[in-house]
């Protein structure tokens, strides 16, 4: 029988197991942020546009 695994606790092995599937879970969030895009670009329509001009007045007060 080998004694490698016993001189590591149970409580430091599930601590250091959550820490690397929080990583994994941060990987994976980041992957998925990529593959999307940036959220903030123009999207395209499926309603075609009617207005050529826009007048915007705002008046504070």
């Amino acid at each position: 029988m080998s004694h490698i695994g016993q001189s590591i606790s149970r409580r430091h092995m599930l601590k250091s197991a959550a820490c690397g599937f929080g990583s994994l879970a941060l990987a994976g969030m980041q992957g998925a942020h990529a593959i999307t895009g940036n959220p903030l670009a123009a999207k395209t329509s499926l309603i075609p546009q009617r207005a050529k001009r826009v007048i915007f007045i705002f008046m504070a007060g």
